[in-house]
């Protein structure tokens, strides 16, 4: 007890530390309005919760398929279930009322702290030394993989680590209700979430001697995650057959659905096999990742690779940038597999510990893994400190984004609460707990619950949040406009006019007349500097 005392208080630091600096930063990305849609789309869908209208959310109607594919408007009743059925999410609806905008990041990042603590669990239950278990914990809190994530704006992945670790500490100690109800809960964040809950039920129908429970797990999973993407969500809406499934593995030419998918695949093992492997630098780097702060011991882990088999195959077999990005959420459905499995290596290794060059090159590996992930300035989270470019050079720095947080507050103000809204990106986050948000310039029209058209009452505008990127990103430039080109066309329509205008923040209202000083204010703030 006196050896593990030390070791106690040094994970508690440690995890502190990852959640002080994770908060920090998310109320940072707040505050300075560097969070954006899914921040807005899942705090709408909870506030819609909170008032009894669950899942409901314009802004994840956007995404859906009659709006993405069939050119329709957003709908206002729609449901985000028939994207994604994120029951585990609506838990944490009640927390809404009571903090607002910050309920989200304090879930997110509590979560992913707590997974560390359960990994250091899982350890010291596996009979691992205390210091082992530190470090793997250690190595989870300074992974690329969990930084990028922390960071990013709100997802429903975030309980997945832990659930994982839970669900392999219950297999392992063969405890049936604490297993299934974690195998439960996994397969509630979304749908395809179950794919973890199904590598770690073929973990331990593979490795662990009480077979039976883990092969509950494995069936669980498989009989969930066919039910609700085969038969429930396409009952909600066509976006998980004719949207998802589409961009993702539409290169297979599946005759739709999962079955349908998976069908394809059987019938395309060659094409299956090039998507596996292409493009090799990505897939590579989507796989040392996580494994780097653990001095990548888990490529010698059969545990390791059975854990992450699912999951891994998926990224792997799909297209598209998320799929493979190291930065984003999805990673995460590696993080029970890799930290978890590389437990059950230690085991029987933990005399390397004892060697002092190891123990130099586990802690080189975690600085590096540290350094990469914070250099990276995931999701604009350190650009108060790190450019986002050199050359050319692109910085929002402190005084930056602290104007521009006043200059948006004072346009916010003017919004009366609970009004039908469109707002640009930045703005969405502060504006989501309303029944009709709506992402601006890209629409300024709904369909009510009478599937009637609709145009919105107001319009809020950031044009300096692209500014300082103009020179350096042609996004921010093409975004910004974009942005001009819609809101002079509605000024011009008469549709709508300016009733603010202050440092680089505009707001309109429906119908109201622009003065000519509005007009030439706003003429001013949507022109940027250096845009073409």
């Amino acid at each position: 007890m006196v050896l593990r005392e030390p070791i106690h208080r040094q994970l508690a630091l440690a995890a502190t530390a990852f959640f002080v600096f994770g908060f920090g930063l998310q109320l940072w990305r707040l505050e300075g309005f560097s969070a954006s849609y899914d921040q807005g789309l899942f705090l709408q869908e909870l506030w819609s919760g909170s008032q009894g209208r669950w899942f409901e959310s314009t802004l994840s109607a956007e995404l859906s398929a009659a709006v993405k594919l069939g050119g329709q408007l957003p709908q206002l009743g729609y449901l985000h279930a028939s994207q994604h059925l994120n029951l585990l999410s609506q838990l944490w609806v009640p927390l809404i009322p009571i903090f607002g905008i910050y309920a989200l990041p304090l879930v997110q990042v509590g979560l992913l702290t707590a997974g560390g603590l359960m990994l250091f669990k899982l350890a010291i239950s596996e009979g691992l030394a205390a210091a082992i278990g530190l470090r793997i914990a250690l190595a989870y809190y300074c992974s690329i993989t969990l930084i990028g994530p922390l960071l990013e704006n709100f997802h429903d992945l975030c309980p997945v680590p832990l659930l994982g670790f839970c669900l392999i500490w219950a297999l392992r100690q063969g405890r049936c209700w604490p297993a299934l109800g974690a195998a439960l809960m996994i397969t509630l964040v979304r749908g395809d979430a179950g794919i973890v809950s199904f590598s770690i039920g073929l973990w331990g129908v593979l490795r662990l001697p009480r077979r039976r429970l883990a092969a509950a797990v494995l069936l669980w999973s498989v009989f969930y995650v066919v039910l609700v993407t085969a038969w429930l969500q396409p009952l909600l809406g066509a976006d998980v057959n004719e949207r998802f499934l589409s961009e993702k593995f539409g290169q297979y030419q599946s005759a739709g659905g999962t079955l349908g998918l998976l069908l394809a695949l059987a019938k395309q093992p060659l094409q299956l096999l090039q998507e596996l492997v292409s493009p090799p630098g990505r897939s590579l780097e989507y796989l040392l990742a996580p494994m780097l702060p653990l001095a990548l011991v888990p490529l010698f882990s059969i545990d390791v690779w059975l854990l992450i088999a699912a999951p891994l195959f998926i990224a792997l077999a799909a297209k598209g940038f998320s799929a493979l990005a190291t930065g984003l959420r999805y990673v995460l459905y590696l993080a029970p597999g890799v930290f978890g499995g590389v437990v059950f290596w230690w085991r029987s290794h933990q005399g390397l510990y004892g060697s002092k060059w190891f123990r130099r090159l586990w802690t080189a590996a975690i600085a590096l893994s540290l350094l990469l992930a914070l250099s990276a300035n995931p999701h604009r989270s350190l650009s108060a400190l790190i450019p986002d470019s050199i050359k050319p050079w692109a910085q929002a720095g402190i005084q930056e984004q602290w104007a521009r947080r006043q200059a948006a507050l004072a346009a916010l103000a003017v919004i009366p609460p609970g009004a039908s809204v469109a707002a640009h990106t930045p703005l969405l986050p502060r504006l989501a707990q309303r029944p009709v948000l709506l992402r601006y310039p890209f629409h300024s029209d709904f369909l009510n619950r009478q599937g009637k058209p609709q145009p919105v009452d107001w319009i809020a505008l950031l044009p300096r949040f692209h500014r300082p990127f103009l020179a350096a990103f042609p996004e921010d430039r093409d975004q910004l406009l974009v942005l001009r080109a819609r809101s002079l066309q509605l000024l011009d329509q008469g549709a709508y006019g300016v009733v603010h205008c202050a440092d680089g923040a505009l707001v309109l209202k429906r119908g109201a007349p622009s003065s000519s000083q509005s007009r030439a204010c706003a003429l001013e703030a949507l022109a940027g500097n250096n845009i073409q």
